[in-house]
């Protein structure tokens, strides 16, 4: 018995992942995005975007299910996008032509 509900789990499982998968390429479409957008994109994404409006560890955990905040550690060890551009700006030099 246990066999077929481990089967039946597994199988709705699957279609649940096919199906987000499905609107996930939807979305990437209608919004042009330039990457493929995942459910860890996603995540990742709502994770720093509640960390730049300056939500606390504790919401940010709550909102993403996690039990402690440690889990979402790796969410928010990354740095913020803009400071990464002007880190990176130096690798970059572009002059300008003069006619």
């Amino acid at each position: 018995m246990f066999e077929i509900l481990l089967f039946i789990y597994k199988y709705y499982m699957s279609q649940i992942a096919k199906a987000v998968r499905i609107l996930h390429m939807y979305i990437s479409e209608k919004l042009e995005l330039s990457v493929d957008l995942r459910l860890k994109t996603s995540r990742d994404s709502y994770a720093t975007t509640l960390k730049r409006s300056g939500k606390s560890r504790d919401e940010i955990r709550e909102m993403m299910g996690h039990s402690t905040s440690e889990v979402i550690e790796h969410y928010l060890a990354s740095l913020d996008m803009d400071k990464t551009w002007e880190i990176n700006k130096g690798l970059f030099y572009i002059r300008k032509l003069e006619s």
